[in-house]
């Protein structure tokens, strides 16, 4: 595998390792003895983060991906975190009028995931700007206004995990409200 072929794979998958791994086992495989945790990760995460924060507002039904996305790259990235989280919560002070679907997946990923009922959450961008930058509660009070908002029965979509919206909604919050009071005090490197 050459270096444009590396290159094209990692981005194809958004520098997610999992992803690279579990869609494409042979090609990844491949990929791995020669490309991985070289210097070239890091170069393509840093092009990645830019191209994501440059086309943010394209496919304006996607905000929520694209959040999660640039999440997750950040999470493994070295450099310019301080940076990326900035531009991060100012981007989310400007998308009060997403909808609601988007609004509740946009907390999950600021949440971040629990597993198999583990209350680990050390994937969302709660924990990587408490952890990483001095952020913590300008995020925090740019939530608060984010997650201030209703659900109604009429909300309720006719899609798998979108049957009770308001239900999703308060596990959200409260996932979020849990993540942040775990990590807000997190010491800075």
């Amino acid at each position: 595998m050459n270096i444009k072929e590396a290159e094209s794979f990692f981005k194809r998958f958004h520098g997610h390792h999992y992803h690279m791994l579990h869609d494409e086992t042979p090609l990844y495989r491949e990929y791995r003895k020669t490309w991985e945790n070289t210097k070239y990760e890091e170069k393509w995460r840093q092009e990645l983060l830019q191209e994501k924060f440059a086309n943010f507002y394209e496919k304006r039904d996607q905000i929520w991906l694209k959040h999660g996305h640039i999440i997750k790259i950040m999470c493994e990235t070295k450099n310019g975190i301080p940076e990326y989280s900035d531009k991060l919560v100012s981007l989310m002070e400007e998308l009060y009028d997403l909808d609601k679907k988007q609004k509740i997946l946009i907390i999950e990923n600021m949440a971040g995931r629990r597993f198999h009922g583990k209350n680990t959450q050390n994937d969302g961008g709660c924990y990587l700007i408490c952890s990483r930058t001095s952020l913590g509660e300008r995020m925090n009070e740019v939530m608060k206004k984010f997650m201030d908002f209703e659900c109604r029965e009429d909300d309720n979509l006719n899609e798998r995990g979108w049957s009770d919206m308001r239900e999703r909604h308060f596990d959200a919050v409260n996932n979020y409200e849990r993540a942040y009071n775990k990590f807000k005090s997190i010491k800075k490197d």
